[in-house]
Parts: structure tokens; C-alpha cells; sequence
């Protein structure tokens, strides 16, 4: 990237503007602290640090309302790179400015030529000159609103600028059907309002109708349509003048969640692209945290980022974490975000999952090392009597030491202490933690079968992984068990019963192309390849060999899977 946007900006200076950055994430969660696990060149923030002060030739503005998190952090970068930095407020538009915007306004929109020039110093008084106070004082002014109900002569001025947000917010509540609903719903849809999930919230209205009054909302100035898609947006600092003066209460609001959150449900359930899955996933686990957070995060957030995680999906890695820490810091809700998800919870969480990434990448050592760090660490959540966790890390930290050479006395304890735990566990079935529970309990059942596989035990290793198979059906689970599947086939064939090989392996592939997950499908690909090379017919094995060559090549430029395109080229070759 670097180097083409280099060689590009050798030709003409390249201008980059970058919006509404008080929405990103500091990613660098408190288990990253505590562990010292270094920035994930993944997240937004850290790309841009990285990257943006070697960018040659370049201009690169920042726009974000206060505070802006990346400013000291972009100053010092730049300093030390030798780079010019520049900071500064904006304030709202001069008297010069605010007219020239209103006549720019009036071009487009005639009827505002009608307002007198008094009256359009009086809104810059009254506004500011704020930008957005402006927009929403014209937005109403062309629905008929009279100035002088909006900023009556005889109210107090200091008292007036101080509510002048509530005023304005409060009058365009008011405005009439359907335009009053409609900023109901967009407020409400913050992942985006289009025809289909807008019938969804009002049935009485027809798809029809519904296109209409989105395309009504065009006129306002805060309604933003995106580029490309069907939605709608409210802009940005709408949402945050919404939330403080038009915030209803929760019951109010949980009718329209619980549909939004049922729509991309279903809208999941039929996508078959794995980026429409990824943005469909983030945008219901946003709606369902907002409705009940202790179930959305051990229901989707946990389920969807371990499946993530064990695929190598990066992006819906990174996705569902930020969308997470996003939900658990926002000011507006965090006292009732405390009461149902406690931070240390996710804390914990984060704990298994950033020893589960490490793993994933084939990095063992660097997985054992954040495991023994997170045991060793004074976190208070990480020191809390949790048999859940502590079962959890078990199960994860003995497979990530399975590939370090650690005696097999001591993974097996692990192992068999995790299993000991969590089949002791009496966790209800509608409790969200079941499903977690059973899938730890497979994990560790695969894990352990897979033990006994290195030393040769190839009844004992099948017998774990038909317990791990069984327990991830009933958690419905199907990554989990196409990789059991997929280690199963492979005992099999070492084993010489090549007909159960196959069985369990083409089962596997079945399962990992219908979740569409490339990286542990190519290790499918390539373990049936083995197989075939096994039971003598390496021809065979060579076609499924070069289909799990051809994926780790097209995944090259995301990670250096060079242990697993060794291994596949080996057998290809054979």
C-alpha cells in the first residue's frame, strides 16, 4: 500500500480527509494493557498511526467534535517523523460566514429567499453560528415554523442560547405526520433505516409509502442517504442532540429493537456473501445489546467472535470488538449497561480470546506467555473465582502448550481439570451460558483426543472426539465440529480405515463451505489430500491438496499461513 500511494503521490500532492473520528475506537482493551500485547495492525486506530505519518506528498485532515483521542497521539508521531502537525478548534460561523451559508441555502431552496435579513442575523445570534443549529433552523423554517416561535423577542437571550439545542430538537418533534414518526425510527435505527426494515417497524405502511417518506426526509439537512445502499442516516450529532433531549424511555424503544434485531435475524439467516454475514452480524449484535446485554453477549458477541477467531476472520474479529467496547462506553446508557453486563465479565472473556487469537496464527508461544500473564495478573477480574473462566483457560491454554512441547502429563491435567469442572457445572439451559459451556467441554474433549492422537492412542482419541462431536451438535456448534470432524479423518486414515477417513472428512468439508469460512476449509482440503496420500492414491490427494494451495495463496496477503502451504505444497508435490 505504501508504496503505490507513494508512487502515486510522487505524481500530484494527494489530499485525505478523514470524518467524524470521535467514533473511533481505542480498540487496545484492558487485557492488551495488563498482558502487554502490542497494537493489532487491524484496528483502524493503529493502521492510522502507523501508516498515515510515511504517506508522502500528502495533506490529511481530521474532522471529530471533542475530545479528539487521536490528536496527542498523531502529534508526536508526526514530530518524530519530521512531519508538519497542525491543531485547532472550530468554532461556529462568523456573522459573514452564516449569511453567505443561509444565501447558498436560499439558491437551493427559493423559499428561504423570502426571510429578511434581520431575521437571518437574528438566527446567527441566537445559533451561534453553529452549524448544525443552522441546518435545524432552517430545515424548520421551510416547514413552516415562524421564526419569531422559534426565538421569541421577549425571552431572555442568555437563558435562550444555553436550551437553543432542546428548542430547536423540541420543536422538530413536533412537526407533522409522517415527518414526526419518521425521525422516530431514523433516531431509533442507527445502523441505517431503508424501505424493507422500515415496513418491518410500521406494517400499516406499504413498502411504497415507505420509500416515500424516506425520500421526503432527503429536504432535512441531518438526514444523510449512504452512497450505495438503500439507508438512511441520521448525522451524527443529531443522534447526540437526540439521546440528550428526546431520549425515550426504554420500554418505548425495545418494541423497535427487538424488530430491527429480528429483521437482520432473518436477513442472516438467507445472506450467502460472507461480508453482507460480517456487517449483518455486527448490526444485530448492536441491536441486541441494546435490548438485553447479558444474553447478546454470550448468545451472539462470544459465539460469533470465537467462530471468527478460530477462522481467521480477522475483520469480523475486529468488527464484533469494537461494536462491543463501543456499546460497554457509552455515556448514556453506562450506569444500566454496568447493572447487566459487568465489565469484568468481558474482561474475562477478553482474557480466552486474545490467547485463542494468538493460537489461531500459529503463534504457541506468544499464546502460552499472554495465558500464564492473564493467571499471574492483578486484574481483579481476571482474580475472581470464576469456574466458567478458569475452565475456559484450561482449555485454551493446554491447546495452545499441545504445540510448544510441553509434556503431556501436564496438558492432560489441564485438560482433564477443565472437563472435570465444567461437567460439574450445573448451568440451566435457557441460561445464554449453556451453549458456551457445552462448546468448552467439546473444545476440551477434541483437544484431548487430539493428545492421544500424537502418542499413537487411536481408539482413546476417537472416543474423545465422538463425546466432542456429540456435545457440539447439541450447541449447535457447526464450526467446532467440522474441526473435530476434520481431526477424527485424519486419525482414521493414519489408522488405515480409510472409508470412516473419508466419511468424517468430506462431512467436515460440507459443514466449513456452507459457513463459507476459507481458512479452515483449505485445512479440510488439505488433511482429505493427506488421507488419500496415505491410503495410496496420491494423485487423488493432489487435487485436494492444490484446492487448499490455491485458498492459503489467496489468503497470502492477510496472514503467512507458510507452515500450512508447506505442508499442502509437500503432498501436492507427492
Amino acid at each position: 500500500f505504501l508504496d503505490d500511494y507513494n508512487q502515486l503521490a510522487k505524481k500530484s500532492r494527494v489530499l485525505l480527509r478523514f470524518d467524524t473520528t470521535e467514533l473511533l475506537v481505542y480498540e487496545h482493551d484492558a487485557i492488551q494493557e495488563a498482558c502487554h500485547i502490542e497494537r493489532e495492525a487491524t484496528e483502524a486506530r493503529s493502521w492510522l498511526l502507523e501508516m498515515l505519518p510515511r504517506l508522502e506528498n500528502s495533506v490529511i485532515l481530521f474532522a471529530g467534535r471533542p475530545p479528539a483521542p487521536l490528536r496527542e497521539e498523531l502529534r508526536d508521531r508526526c514530530q518524530a517523523d519530521g512531519q508538519h502537525f497542525r491543531d485547532f478548534d472550530l468554532q461556529g460561523l462568523s456573522l459573514e460566514e452564516s449569511l453567505a451559508y443561509f444565501a447558498e441555502m436560499a439558491r437551493l431552496e427559493p423559499r428561504l429567499e423570502q426571510v429578511p435579513e434581520v431575521d437571518r442575523r437574528r438566527i446567527w445570534r441566537y445559533t451561534q453560528g453553529r452549524p448544525i443549529r443552522l441546518s435545524l433552523t432552517i430545515d424548520l423554517v421551510l416547514h413552516g415554523r415562524e421564526i419569531s416561535d422559534l426565538f421569541p423577542p421577549s425571552e431572555d437571550e442568555t437563558r435562550l442560547e444555553e436550551t437553543i439545542d432542546e428548542r430547536l430538537v423540541g420543536e422538530l418533534a413536533r412537526l407533522p405526520s409522517p415527518v414526526r414518526e419518521m425521525l422516530h425510527y431514523l433516531i431509533l435505527a442507527r445502523k441505517g433505516l431503508d424501505a424493507g426494515l422500515l415496513h418491518e417497524l410500521v406494517p400499516d405502511w406499504s413498502e411504497e409509502q415507505c420509500q416515500e417518506n424516506l425520500e421526503r426526509m432527503r429536504r432535512f439537512t441531518f438526514v444523510k442517504p449512504r452512497p450505495g445502499t438503500d439507508l438512511f442516516f441520521l448525522h451524527d450529532e443529531m443522534y447526540e442532540l437526540a439521546d440528550r433531549y428526546l431520549l425515550l424511555p426504554r420500554e418505548d424503544r425495545e418494541y423497535s429493537h427487538r424488530v430491527l434485531a429480528d429483521v437482520y435475524r432473518k436477513r442472516l439467516e438467507e445472506a450467502q456473501d460472507p461480508e453482507a454475514q460480517r456487517t449483518l452480524k455486527v448490526n444485530c449484535l448492536y441491536y441486541e445489546l441494546q435490548l438485553d446485554p447479558w444474553k447478546a453477549f454470550w448468545d451472539s458477541y462470544v459465539r460469533w467472535d470465537e467462530e471468527a477467531v478460530r477462522a481467521y476472520d480477522m475483520e469480523l474479529d475486529v468488527r464484533l470488538r469494537s461494536e462491543l467496547l463501543r456499546f460497554l462506553g457509552d455515556p448514556v446508557q453506562e450506569k444500566w449497561i454496568a447493572s447487566k453486563l459487568p465489565r469484568e465479565v468481558v474482561e474475562r472473556d477478553a482474557a480466552v480470546r486474545w490467547v485463542r487469537r494468538f493460537i489461531s496464527r500459529g503463534q504457541h508461544e506468544r499464546a502460552v506467555a499472554v495465558a500464564r500473564c492473564a493467571r499471574e495478573s492483578t486484574l481483579p477480574a481476571l482474580r475472581a473465582d470464576d469456574p466458567l473462566y478458569c475452565a475456559a483457560m484450561d482449555v485454551t491454554e493446554a491447546e495452545a502448550k499441545l504445540y510448544t512441547g510441553v509434556e503431556e502429563a501436564q496438558v492432560k491435567e489441564m485438560l482433564d481439570r477443565a472437563i472435570s469442572t465444567l461437567e460439574g457445572l450445573n448451568i440451566p439451559e435457557q441460561d445464554p451460558r449453556a451453549w458456551w459451556r457445552a462448546r468448552l467441554l467439546g473444545q476440551a474433549y477434541n483437544n484431548r483426543g487430539f493428545l492421544h492422537r500424537l502418542v499413537g492412542r487411536n481408539r482413546t482419541a476417537i472416543q474423545d472426539y465422538k463425546k466432542a462431536i456429540r456435545l457440539f451438535r447439541v450447541a449447535d456448534v457447526p464450526d467446532e465440529m467440522a474441526n473435530t470432524l476434520t481431526n477424527m479423518g485424519f486419525v482414521y486414515a493414519r489408522w488405515g480405515r480409510m472409508n470412516s477417513a473419508e466419511s468424517a472428512l468430506l462431512d467436515a468439508i460440507d459443514l466449513r463451505e456452507r459457513l463459507g469460512q476459507d481458512y479452515a476449509l483449505a485445512l479440510s482440503y488439505n488433511t482429505l489430500g493427506l488421507a488419500y496420500v496415505y491410503d495410496g492414491v496420491p494423485l487423488r490427494g493432489g487435487e485436494w491438496c492444490q484446492k487448499a494451495l490455491d485458498i492459503f495463496l489467496s489468503l497470502i496477503h492477510i496472514s503467512e499461513p507458510t507452515r500450512l502451504l508447506s505442508i499442502s505444497y509437500a503432498v501436492f508435490c507427492l
